[in-house]
């Protein structure tokens, strides 16, 4: 039942298959009782009347169903009427199994037929059995008065009974056009950005319209709101990693494993002095441009931010993809980050801020990767001594180079990995807090920073 269209609509479908029994799609149509009632009520049968049952005998049509009271008796929870709320004595009877008298005619086609009295008039249907659709038979039959002169013409009534039915559908396929129209416009545009969803591309995602079918309508409104809550969660989780999560192993989630790969820690210099100096939102914009600019030279070579700690960053390269060169990406990753931090000093200089100087520190080897927390709160995160080595590297900044504006310093594991660069050098055995024996270092060499 429709609220819009004020009536009971029903839906024909049917599988569409070539020549060679393969599916190529479905056939729909969305027809109104009313459609046919009128039809059939146009056919004109003396007292007689063509009439269509679906499979529980509730009227389809029937020429006292384009009156509009009877219209006004379906609703939601009755969208179609029987013979007994039609107001039909004669089809009541002709199908009240204790008041009537039936056999069949011809087994073939099933053509059956029904006999009863009413007030002195003995009625005569003749029904058969029509498949519109696939799994849907619907019961076309027609009654007359047995004395009437037009009985001898009830096969011809039948015939065209249910003929009747089948032109109402092709002309509700004509009429169904417009309201495919205004159907294909929100599936087209939930498949897009479900596409977009797919990609967590929630930047081109379009708002979907609302829509006269309530349904769709509703779906609108639910898919607006997901879109809404997304994109108030997507900020803490790297698009990139969740990519690369779901390339890998789908929806079944990312075991932690031992894996090669190469951490980057960067830390500003003296950050406890600036944060003294600016007010709070001025030390988050600062901080905010900052980790814009790191994150942009980072995921431009592939890599994935692990997490953002006070002014510090902790990226890694080789999970959970494999990448052979995840060294000598992190390395030109250091390179892109020194050139852009140097753009950005001396538009800091021009405006008469302060430059932002800081240190990075580079390890490759071993790791554990994949999720570790609680079972309602994950991270996916690494966690081994190699992590701890670039966090040492950075440390050691400060004593190796102290005054350089950006010091990236990188264990001998990462300079052999990357086939030793030309643009780093050895600058010794240094011993780490916090760890036995010493490593060798490297250092890359990088452009002086603006005056």
């Amino acid at each position: 039942y429709s609220k819009s269209a004020g009536t009971a609509l029903v839906s024909a479908r049917s599988p569409v298959f070539d020549k060679d029994g393969a599916y190529i799609g479905v056939s729909a149509a969305v027809f109104s009782p009313l459609d046919i009632s009128v039809f059939l009520r146009d056919a004109g049968i003396g007292d007689g009347a063509v009439f269509v049952l679906d499979e529980k005998d509730r009227l389809l049509a029937h020429p006292i169903l384009t009156d509009p009271s009877m219209q006004a008796l379906m609703s939601e929870d009755k969208p179609l009427l029987n013979a007994t709320e039609l107001g039909d004595p004669i089809l009541a009877a002709l199908l009240d199994p204790e008041r009537r008298d039936a056999g069949t005619l011809d087994k073939d086609t099933g053509l059956k037929y029904w006999t009863a009295e009413i007030e002195d008039k003995k009625y005569v249907a003749l029904a058969q059995q029509v498949s519109v659709t696939r799994g849907n038979r619907y019961t076309v039959g027609v009654y007359i008065d047995q004395s009437d002169s037009s009985y001898t013409d009830m096969i011809r009534y039948l015939g065209f009974g249910a003929i009747a039915g089948l032109i109402v559908m092709g002309l509700a396929m004509l009429r169904l056009r417009q309201l495919a129209e205004r159907i294909s416009q929100p599936v087209t545009e939930l498949a897009s950005a479900s596409n977009a969803i797919a990609r967590l591309d929630l930047e081109t995602v379009p708002e979907i319209q609302s829509n006269p079918v309530r349904e769709f309508n509703d779906a609108a409104d639910a898919f607006n709101a997901m879109i809404a809550g997304l994109a108030q969660f997507r900020v803490y989780v790297p698009r990139s990693l969740v990519m690369e999560i779901l390339r890998e192993r789908g929806s079944k989630g990312v075991p932690s494993v031992e894996r090669e790969v190469t951490i980057l820690f960067s830390d500003i210099v003296g950050f406890t002095g600036i944060s003294q100096k600016y007010p709070p939102d001025e030390l988050v914009e600062m901080l905010n441009d900052h980790f814009t600019l790191m994150n942009g030279a980072i995921e431009a070579e592939g890599g994935n931010i692990d997490k953002y700690s006070g002014d510090s960053v902790m990226a890694f390269w080789g999970a959970p993809a494999i990448r052979k060169d995840h060294a000598a990406a992190c390395l030109r990753a250091a390179s892109r980050i020194s050139h852009l931090l140097r753009e950005d000093n001396q538009r800091r200089l021009e405006q008469g801020a302060d430059p932002i100087h800081i240190r990075i520190g580079i390890a490759t080897g071993k790791a554990i990767v994949g999720n570790i927390g609680a079972p309602d709160r994950i991270n996916y995160t690494i966690i081994g001594d190699t992590v701890n080595v670039a966090n040492r590297l950075e440390q050691l900044g400060k004593q190796v180079s102290p005054d350089a504006d950006i010091c990236v310093l990188v264990a001998a594991e990462t300079a052999a990995s990357a086939d030793n660069p030309e643009n780093i050098s050895n600058v010794g055995m240094f011993e780490l807090r916090g760890r036995t024996g010493s490593v060798q270092v490297f250092q890359m060499n990088l452009e002086d920073a603006p005056s």
